[in-house]
């Protein structure tokens, strides 16, 4: 399996789920693009950071997300060995949520809820609600 099918796969189980006003792939921000951003009932925006592997990587690409989404997540399929100790103690400490996505059937189970994070600049927070919006409006192209 490949990120892009993982990605593929988990937006159409959000999608069916009917929980987010809007699920859009590919965001950009801050000259790099979030995987998945979902927009809930409420107006939070909730980014998602995909990965097979490197949860190094996913945990810096999250916390850029912080710094304009109320809430990052990671999702990633759990290690034949499972999560990383380290990993999971890094995700609580900073925050960040983890989705776990099991290829076997497809699953999306929540394992750490991300909590809402209240330190953000305002420029990039507005930034990346108008970048949503005008996605969900089709004033601009996204996947």
């Amino acid at each position: 399996m490949t990120e892009a099918e993982m990605v593929k796969i988990c937006y159409d189980k959000f999608k069916v789920n009917n929980n987010y006003k809007n699920i859009i792939r590919e965001v950009p921000f801050l000259s790099r693009s979030i995987d998945m951003v979902l927009v809930t009932h409420k107006n939070e925006i909730v980014s998602i950071e995909f990965k097979l592997k490197n949860w190094k990587q996913a945990i810096k690409q999250a916390l850029d997300h912080k710094n304009g989404a109320d809430r990052a997540y990671i999702c990633m399929p759990e290690p034949p060995t499972g999560f990383n100790k380290l990993f999971i103690e890094e995700l609580k400490e900073r925050g960040i949520g983890l989705i776990e996505f099991n290829p076997a059937d497809d699953a999306i189970n929540f394992i750490i809820e991300a909590e809402k994070n209240d330190n953000r600049w305002f420029p990039n927070i507005n930034s990346l609600k108008d970048i949503v919006n005008r996605i969900a409006n089709k004033k601009i192209f996204a996947i």
